[in-house]
């Protein structure tokens, strides 16, 4: 065989070579985009679930904050009914008291 023919094998060979790398590496740039988009979507729900999981922690805080400031103003208005009621007694015995007295 002569040089030009060994080189023309050998470049054959290179570029034959060359195309199969060149879809191998197509398709490790395909699965690897398959795999980023996986990964991307499983992040955005991991997120999302995330997110509503805070979202839901708040709204109970804020529930429970709000219950408590409600209990705390009924006892409130309780203690005021009672020193009122109290009062009203009160006062009602003395008009009776200046009436009759």
């Amino acid at each position: 065989m002569s040089t030009i023919e060994e080189i023309i094998k050998i470049e054959r060979e290179a570029t034959s070579q060359l195309e199969i790398a060149k879809k191998e590496a197509e398709n490790i740039k395909n699965s690897a985009r398959e795999e980023a988009v996986k990964i991307l979507s499983a992040a955005k729900i991991e997120c999302k679930a995330q997110t509503e999981d805070i979202y839901n922690k708040v709204d109970a805080h804020t529930i429970e904050t709000e219950k408590n400031t409600l209990d705390q103003l009924n006892k409130k208005l309780n203690e005021r009914k009672i020193i009122f009621s109290r009062q009203c007694n009160d006062v009602a015995n003395w008009i009776v008291e200046q009436i009759i007295g």
